[in-house]
């Protein structure tokens, strides 16, 4: 089984994943967006914080990452297979739509 394979169907698992991967990191990432939208400084891979419309473009990326962990690991679990599949499809076109943004103006300032 490939990986695109793995990702397309939900993931089994029992209450311990759900409540691990699909409340509790799903809260912190998501926190973590919510931080760097208000303040409008976000970490980059390096050391330095990214500011301004960079920093969103990375918070709204942060969020589409705390979409997919509870869409794919609470959704998927309990299993309300729609809200799986729509929930993973706008977290993934959100985190890959934020990421671009980001890096454009990373890379031309």
């Amino acid at each position: 089984m490939n990986i695109s394979e793995h990702f397309s169907h939900p993931p089994s698992g029992g209450y311990l994943k759900l409540f691990i991967l699909g409340i509790l990191l799903p809260g912190a990432v998501g926190y973590y967006g919510m931080q760097a939208w208000e303040t409008g400084q976000a970490a980059w891979f390096d050391s330095e914080n990214l500011k301004g419309y960079p920093a969103k473009s990375l918070a709204i990326a942060y969020s589409s990452i705390a979409l997919f962990c509870h869409s794919r690991w609470f959704w998927g679990i309990v299993p309300v297979h729609f809200i799986f599949k729509i929930g993973t499809l706008i977290s993934l076109v959100g985190l890959l739509s934020a990421l671009a943004i980001a890096l454009y103006h990373v890379f031309t300032t």
